[in-house]
Order: C-alpha cells, then structure tokens, then sequence
C-alpha cells in the first residue's frame, strides 16, 4: 500500500464556523463546518446517500459538489478502527479490482482512526477516516470526502481534515443532547 502523507496544519486548522450538533436515534455529535460550506444535517439528502449528514462548498448542492463530504455512524461490534477500513479495503477492491489504496496519514486528536485514499483510473477518489470514540461507545463515525475527478485540492483537504479533526462524540442518549441543545439556544 502506497502512503500519502499530508504535511498540512491538519490538527491546528480551525474553522471559523460554529460547532454544529447533529443527533438521530441512539446518537450524537458535533463537527464544526468548514468557511464556506454547507452542512446538510436533516437526514433527508444524506440518507439518500446512506449517511447522517453531507457537506459541501456554498454554491454547489450535493448532488453537482465537485467535494462531497459525508458522515455516517456505524455500529461495530468492537472498537477496532483499522480492521473496518480492512474490510472496507477489501470490498472496493472487489468491487472496483484497477482501484489503487493508498494509506492517508489522517488522525482526529482525541480519538482511535484509520484512514485510506480510494482511487480509481477514471479520476474518481475517495478519502475515508473510521472514527471511533474513546471510551468505546458501540458506535463509530465514518467521515469520507468523495471527488469525481483527481485528488482534492489544498482547499479541499484543509475543509476534511477541519471536520475530521472537529468531530466530537456527544453520546447514545439522544433526549440528553436535545434538551443541552434547546437550554444553550435559550
């Protein structure tokens, strides 16, 4: 496997928006949009997609996005970040046998990662990042960037790695972390 190492200020990149809480059934948690995207946090696009939240660049929409980045919570049965992008690996490579894999030197600070650059000949690429939360919660954040053509830009690598770095487990108790939210909102 091929490494791509990113020698960005990932971890110290910050953006400037405001933390964003997203919550459904049995889960929590906060990422802060990067300047100059969109969060689409309701479900309904994202589960089009099979994810719990799509960001992209204002202006676009998810479906015309040139960077599509999507959240989707899992439930694993262990807290073993590196043996979901394994299996992740192994069925893209089935599905997709010219795709190249190359390891993605991407961490968030606080948190167990592993991490992957999909590539295909036809252009397409698809950074991954299997977040799982410490302690083990049964839950596990899979934050992807997916391009239609080549490898993301400077711009665009700063915006992943600003919500791949952001992301926060809140917790499995949905009703909690809506009745926080109203109190901070009033």
């Amino acid at each position: 496997m091929k490494a791509i190492l990113f020698t960005l200020i990932l971890l110290s990149f910050k953006a400037t928006a405001a933390d964003t809480i997203v919550y459904g059934e049995g889960f929590s948690f906060s990422l802060s949009v990067p300047t100059g995207w969109v969060c689409d946090c309701d479900g309904k696009e994202a589960r089009a997609l099979g994810a719990n939240v799509l960001l992209y660049k204002k202006g676009e929409t998810w479906q015309t996005a040139k960077a599509l980045i999507f959240i989707r919570v899992n439930t694993p049965k262990d807290d073993l970040p590196s043996k979901h992008l394994a299996f992740d690996e192994e069925a893209y490579k089935k599905h997709y046998p010219d795709a190249e894999i190359k390891e993605l030197f991407l961490k968030h600070p606080k948190y167990s990662t592993a991490s992957a650059l999909f590539q295909r000949p036809s252009g397409t690429s698809e950074y991954v990042v299997f977040i799982v939360p410490v302690p083990f919660v049964e839950r596990e954040l899979s934050v992807a960037m997916n391009l239609q053509k080549g490898p993301a830009d400077i711009d665009q690598i700063k915006a992943y790695s600003t919500v791949v770095s952001s992301v926060m487990w809140l917790g499995n108790k949905t009703e909690e972390v809506k009745e926080k939210s109203k109190k901070i909102q009033h």
